[in-house]
């Protein structure tokens, strides 16, 4: 038995749907088999909802809640890795049991650990990584494309309209033909191929063309998808079983950008300190540029050129313009507090955006910084971004460690406490956690839009959401804006301005699932979670479910009835049963395997 799972990036029903006649493969595919919406995690970021799929665990299982780590404060922040996903991947349980396994391009699995198989990474890793085993790569350049391209892992879409179209469907071309070429020569029983040009799409792809320009631009993208489809299930025998699924989906968004860390400053929970935005952090934003979650927040900089978008932004590191906080003890009402007129907002954006649009706040980056981005070909995105962070716009900046909550990212749709004992200056004592979470959660619960709208479906603690043994990885609150029509926002532009009316895209917590083949009963589930990908695609093998996996195989949805067990010949460090283990323990792990000098 085979299985294949084309997993892509922001894959939305909604386009599915309306491209249909346009998506010959994918059609035919929904035909014969089964299909159901696929819940994301929350929040529906990438880089907890690869993890999730492959592993069949939520992110409090598998410790990756966003595309930087969360054991330092926002400024000082570096990319998660493979390294920080601490439960086997399908994959790893396969290799235990003797089979074969491809792994292409499939986000965090850098650096590649040896598996029965070959592993082509995938974002964020950069180029230089090697994949195992060592040459992969290479030998994906010699197959790929024209002669003298090379395969690319990283990936940077240019911001002009036209060249990040062509870029796109350069991406998902040369995706295709890596699939076909690796599944042609490779002995495996499980392949898994991650996609990610469907996410560019909601990444800002056609942001200043006309609707219908728009809509057609979607479509070439999905048909290049529907190409790549087409040509693994030709690929591919009839005998094969096949997962399509996407991380998330993707939906317009016409609210609000709400900034919460202004309301946090209002409340004296957020401090500030004296300085510009420090040269460092635009270091830290090239590399946020080149993450796959660089739009997860839907607040890069393109779409905070948006009319009606206030200039105030953070970047992946979450380090913003800022206000100051008058203490906390503020018993004015937050309602009160957030009675401006709506119609008021949107002037001062109006003007904020002339402003910018006559290069009145631009400034230059620096050198140091303009010859990062040269060599890595970021200059023109890091140019946009420093424009962003004008001299003249404020003269203070969040203190994280002098902070008592704040919202690192706009991504994490949540608060984390400064907690003494866990972050490294904790401003706040374990006896006044409680507290502190009950009354965060009070105050947001409690917002309203200019329109006297409830800002937020939900407000709610992390244990709401999640039990698993690296929750404290999770934000302390979680927040879901009202009908995914607004995104969360760490900016602060030293207004008290909390409100800023946008159009954009996102990303949106329901996503794709279609599985065909002999491994499928055919019975419908109403919904699945994107967690149940890993163990289904295990019962559709006719192998055993691992124990460890959260996710669940609805009744009758596979073949044969799917049973649990544990794996005691996996062996991926003492992560796997230990929330306390010193990821420095795992260079010395990797010594002698070839995948890269640590």
């Amino acid at each position: 038995m085979q299985a294949v799972v084309l997993g892509f990036d922001g894959l939305d029903a909604g386009f599915v749907d309306r491209f249909e006649s346009s998506l010959p493969n994918i059609t035919r595919l929904r035909e014969r088999g089964v299909e159901a919406p696929l819940e994301s995690t929350y929040p529906p970021g990438s880089a907890s909802a690869w993890p999730s799929l492959y592993t069949g665990t939520d992110p409090s299982h598998h410790g990756v809640f966003g595309a930087f780590r969360t054991d330092s404060y926002p400024d000082e922040a570096t990319p998660a890795s493979g390294v920080d996903v601490r439960r086997p991947a399908i994959w790893d349980y396969l290799s235990s049991e003797g089979a074969s396994s491809v792994v292409l391009n499939v986000p965090l699995t850098h650096p590649a650990d040896p598996i029965n198989g070959v592993v082509v990474p995938g974002l964020p890793a950069g180029d230089v990584e090697r994949g195992y085993p060592d040459g992969i790569c290479e030998e994906l350049n010699d197959e790929v494309g024209e002669p003298g391209d090379e395969y690319t892992i990283s990936e940077a879409p240019p911001e002009d309209d036209d060249d990040r179209l062509e870029y796109t469907l350069d991406l998902l071309d040369q995706r295709r033909q890596a699939a076909v070429a690796l599944l042609e020569r490779e002995e495996w029983e499980l392949a898994v191929c991650g996609v990610r040009g469907t996410d560019i799409v909601s990444q800002g792809l056609c942001r200043d063309q006309g609707q219908d320009d728009e809509i057609e631009r979607i479509r070439t993208v999905y048909e290049a998808a529907d190409r790549l489809v087409g040509d693994v299930l030709e690929t591919v025998d009839d005998e094969t079983t096949v997962v399509l699924c996407s991380s998330h989906g993707t939906t317009r968004k016409t609210g609000y950008r709400i900034d919460v860390n202004e309301i946090l400053a209002e409340h004296g929970y957020l401090e500030t300190t004296s300085g510009s935005l420090p040269p460092a952090t635009l270091s830290k934003a090239s590399e946020q540029l080149r993450e796959f979650d660089v739009g997860e927040a839907d607040e890069s900089a393109r779409r905070l050129e948006e009319p009606g978008v206030d200039g105030s932004t953070e970047t992946g590191t979450g380090t913003e313009t800022d206000v100051t906080a008058d203490g906390i003890g503020d018993e004015r009402s937050l309602v009160e507090m957030r009675q401006r007129d709506g119609d008021e907002q949107r002037e001062r954006g109006r003007t904020r955006n002339e402003d910018r649009a006559e290069g009145r706040n631009e400034r230059p980056i620096s050198n140091a910084i303009g010859t990062v981005a040269d060599r890595t070909g970021l200059r023109s995105a890091l140019e946009r971004l420093s424009s962003l962070f004008p001299v003249g716009r404020s003269e203070r900046t969040v203190d994280w460690h002098r902070s008592r909550a704040y919202c690192a990212a706009g991504s994490h749709m949540g608060i984390r406490v400064n907690l003494a004992g866990r972050e490294p200056y904790g401003r706040v004592t374990p006896s006044e956690y409680e507290t502190v979470c009950t009354a965060v959660v009070d105050l947001l619960s409690s917002l309203e839009t200019p329109d006297g709208e409830p800002a937020f479906e939900f407000v709610c603690r992390r244990e709401h959401l999640y039990d698993g043994p690296f929750v404290e990885k999770a934000p302390d609150v979680f927040v879901l804006p009202k009908a995914e029509n607004h995104i969360v926002s760490a900016s602060i532009s030293g207004r008290g301005e909390v409100f800023h009316p946008i159009e954009t895209d996102g990303h949106a917590l329901e996503g794709v699932f279609v599985g065909a083949g002999p491994g499928f009963d055919g019975e419908t589930p109403n919904r699945l979670s994107i967690t149940d990908v890993a163990p289904i695609t295990m019962a559709a093998l006719g192998r055993p479910v691992p124990s460890v996996m959260t996710g669940i195989v609805p009744e009758g949805l596979t073949r044969d009835p799917p049973v649990r067990a544990d794996y005691p010949g996996i062996a991926i460090g003492s992560a796997i049963d230990d929330p306390t283990f010193d990821d420095e323990k795992l260079p010395g792990r990797l010594t002698g395997s070839g995948l890269r000098d640590w």
